[in-house]
């Protein structure tokens, strides 16, 4: 196990300009200096769609978290966390340029929940912008507004200009199933994961080809003008957001989601996929990454659990087909998603999967970050070994026996290039100017997916001896997935916005589309047969059909100018140690519903000040400036209670095995101080929490076991804690709560099952119930004397007020010859 590095306090630098400041760690120029070009070169469009002249001075802090690319906007500190490495080749969101189309997806984010005015601006004044009406509004509004947003910079940006989102919603429509308005917000098991952002932007795109684009700015500031929204117009959006709605579209916004989803039906109804599907078909599945060796597909499934109420987990498993046979075999399954095609090489079937490793410049993951390790499977024995891990994003295997692969560059946009053998280990041949997203072996070359700073995916030839790059597609369209059978080359890409796949011949250039299907991913051609990802209502599948050969006129390349120059704007540099502790002493929550809260800019240190039900005020202290080791301070009680804890992740995996290590000391100041150690055990269908923790004075010591098997729409949990002189309490469900000091023994058993699907809910007042879940329970525990209790408990998955979720508990227990019922609520 090895100590993750980080970047200290003392390693990071700032960019200034009068709208932004930029935190970013040393060695990460490059990126910070274009982030704040695109921020300040695109704010005024984002000011007009969103309404906002505000001058926020918003900051933004940038880190390197390895292989993933993610962004989060803070809608109460005004900030805004951009990891640095672009989106991979295969990544949902895939614009011209990573750093600026993430940032304008998280500045309209910023605009739109800071947009106050009237009594609105004043209740923020006071409270801070956790009082913004702008901040609770659905989360299809949320992302909704910036989904359409990232998707008016050009025709070929945006999700919606890609095709996956217009088919997701179109075959909702075939299948009339578009969501209600409350269905859209609020969470339970279904497909798309990610529904919000699909529903969202799709219904913007409507509002704005409806009544146009210049109401999103009447509507937010308006909307942000009611200091009720926040809190009571939550509750009843008739209060404020419909109210507002009104008075901008003439309707309320459960009538423009019925008008939306009957436009939706008249504008798919003659969508199809087609084909049947292969393999075994199961509801809230992905299929990605499909391939073909010796007669037979390859893929990835994803198939998604809801394990308890807001609990949910995805098993991956890597798949072969015998089309022949029609039979599916899963060969393995993971704990994460695939980062790349499978390779088959002689009895071995190569594949690259995250995990996690240290020396990050980062703090959202304690200085780790996502890299890429690459296995292989045997054929013949189904054993499964490691291989290499680096920050992989493809590789291809010789016929030495050889592997070369791709890395992200640091220094500059671009690509290294390297070559791993057996016995000499890691060789780096080479980099060069694009991103590398994949590699493909045509022979004595290569074909890649490239992309320079600011385009689309392309296709070209790469040769490995000079690096040099030869243009073979070049259109502003996303043009990847890479398959070649001879002189054919397969390929995916979004050709006037819809995905389709398309065939090519190497030699004389002429183009294919391979099948009339509305929606027709990662197509591959086996045995005279088209396979490709189809989009169906509940998830995406492998299909099979005939493929339908049309003669397809390629679209031509189109200059797109690259960024060369920043905006003519002042920019400050600096050392980001007084500027960022600077923010400690300006709380961003104050008076209520806490006196004060806030953080420093890059986020070392948060604080909180909460009103404390026994009177007075309790007082929390988080720091992570000695990274990786975490403090945390409490005061409470009226200042008669102290409590230090500290936090140490020894060791982190996405692996299945051994997942995580942590070290625990905590004291409550009174000379005694308690450690403790945990360990988390992972596979895709079980996971397990050890933990033991000492208290040095009276000589004792607490151990508890957790497991959890895990099914689909359930799961078994076996909970024991054993311990010997040590302070416990019991909360046996439906009687009171008893304990104390000494030593003994607790053993529950809890099978829960999903047992109903409710998923309605009602707008006004806004309310929903996902599904229920059904739990039989037994537990028994030791202390002095014994109690043993058993019964049953449905959980239902609630929401409310847009944001809130919550799981109301109804139960019947029994014991000692007397049965209770119960009631209870836990947020979530």
């Amino acid at each position: 196990m090895s100590v993750p590095a980080f970047a200290s306090i003392f390693d990071w630098q700032t960019y200034e300009t009068d709208n932004f400041i930029v935190f970013y760690p040393r060695g990460y120029e490059w990126q910070a200096k274009a982030t704040l070009y695109y921020f300040e070169q695109d704010l005024p469009r984002i000011q007009k769609l969103t309404g906002n002249q505000e001058k926020l001075k918003t900051r933004i802090v940038v880190q390197d978290t390895g292989n993933y690319s993610n962004a989060f906007a803070d809608f109460i500190n005004n900030k805004i966390l951009i990891y640095t490495n672009p989106s991979y080749v295969f990544f949902e969101l895939q614009p011209s340029n990573w750093l600026r189309g993430v940032g304008y997806h998280e500045s309209i984010h910023i605009n739109q929940t800071f947009n106050n005015s009237g009594s609105g601006k004043f209740a923020t004044t006071i409270f801070g912008n956790r009082f913004s009406a702008n901040v609770q509004i659905p989360f299809w509004m949320a992302e909704g507004i910036t989904v359409y947003g990232e998707s008016q910079i050009d025709q070929y940006e945006g999700r919606l200009n890609q095709g996956h989102f217009s088919a997701i919603v179109a075959s909702k429509a075939v299948a009339d199933n578009l969501p209600s308005i409350s269905q859209a917000n609020y969470a339970y098991a279904r497909y798309p994961m990610g529904y919000f952002y699909v529903y969202g932007g799709v219904f913007f795109d409507y509002l704005a080809k409806t009544y146009g684009e210049e109401q999103f700015a009447k509507f937010f500031k308006l909307y942000g003008s009611y200091f009720w929204g926040r809190y009571l117009g939550a509750l009843f959006p008739a209060l404020a957001l419909d109210r507002a709605a009104v008075e901008v579209y003439g309707k309320t916004f459960p009538e423009l989601f019925t008008d939306w989803a009957a436009y939706e039906k008249q504008r798919w109804a003659d969508w199809q996929i087609s084909g049947e599907r292969i393999g075994l078909v199961e509801e809230l599945c992905q299929a990605s990454f499909l391939t073909k060796y010796d007669n037979k597909l390859y893929y990835y499934k994803q198939k998604q659990q809801a394990n308890s109420a807001f609990n949910y987990h995805s098993v991956y498993s890597l798949v072969e087909y015998d089309p022949v046979a029609r039979q599916e075999k899963i060969l393995d399954q993971f704990l994460t998603y695939p980062l790349n095609y499978p390779v088959k090489a002689g009895d071995k079937l190569y594949y690259l999967h995250k995990d996690l490793a240290d020396g990050y410049a980062n703090l959202g993951m304690a200085g780790r970050g996502v890299i890429g390790v690459l296995s292989a499977y045997d054929l013949k024995t189904g054993k499964t070994s490691a291989i290499l891990s680096d920050e992989l994003v493809d590789f291809v295997i010789q016929k030495t026996g050889r592997i070369v692969y791709v890395k992200l560059r640091k220094s500059s946009y671009g690509s290294e290039i390297w070559e791993y053998d057996e016995k000499t280990g890691r060789k780096k041949l080479g980099e060069l100017d694009e991103f590398i997203g994949q590699i493909y072996p045509y022979k004595d070359k290569y074909l890649v997916a490239n992309k320079k700073q600011l385009s689309s995916w392309n296709i070209s030839f790469f040769d490995l001896n000079d690096l040099s790059l030869l243009p073979i597609l070049a259109s502003p369209w996303h043009e990847y997935k890479i398959k070649v059978s001879g002189d054919e080359l397969c390929y995916t890409a979004l050709y006037g916005g819809k995905v389709n796949s398309y065939k090519l011949d190497l030699n004389s250039g002429r183009a294919w589309s391979l099948s009339k299907s509305s929606y027709a991913d990662d197509g591959v051609v086996l045995n005279g047969n088209l396979y490709s990802i189809g989009i169906a209502d509940e998830g995406t599948y492998v299909y099979g059909s005939e493929p339908t050969l049309l003669s397809y006129d390629l679209p031509g390349p189109e200059l797109i100018k690259e960024q060369d120059s920043w905006p003519e704007v002042e920019i400050k540099e600096g050392s980001a140690l007084l500027s960022n502790f600077s923010y400690l002493l300006w709380p961003t929550q104050r008076v209520w519903p806490s006196p004060f809260a806030g953080e420093d800019a890059i986020g070392y240190n948060s604080y909180l000040a909460d009103y404390s039900s026994n009177g007075g005020i309790n007082f929390y202290f988080d720091s992570s400036l000695l990274l990786p080791l975490t403090l945390s301070y409490a005061n409470m009680s009226q200042g008669t209670v102290n409590y230090l804890a500290a936090s140490y992740p020894l060791y982190r995996s996405s692996r299945k095995g051994l997942s995580a290590v942590s070290l625990s000391l905590s004291t409550y100041f009174l000379g005694v101080v308690y450690p403790g150690i945990s360990l988390r055990f992972s596979a895709p269908k079980y996971n397990a929490t050890f933990s033991w923790q000492l208290d040095p004075e009276a000589n004792g010591t607490n151990l508890v076991l957790s497991q959890n098997y895990l099914f689909n729409s359930g799961m078994l949990n076996l909970y024991a804690n054993l311990f010997k002189d040590f302070g416990k309490g019991f909360y046996p469900r439906g009687f009171p709560r008893w304990g104390g000091t000494g030593s003994g023994y607790q053993f529950n058993v809890n099978l829960t099952q999903q047992v109903m699907r409710i998923r309605r809910g009602l707008w006004n007042p806004n309310f929903f119930i996902g599904d229920v879940y059904g739990t039989l329970f037994f537990e028994h525990a030791y202390l002095n004397t014994s109690l043993s209790s058993y019964g049953y408990e449905l959980t239902f998955e609630g929401g409310g007020a847009y944001w809130e979720s919550f799981v109301p508990k109804l139960g019947l227990a029994f014991a000692n010859g007397e049965s209770r019922g119960y009631f209870g609520l836990n947020f979530s």
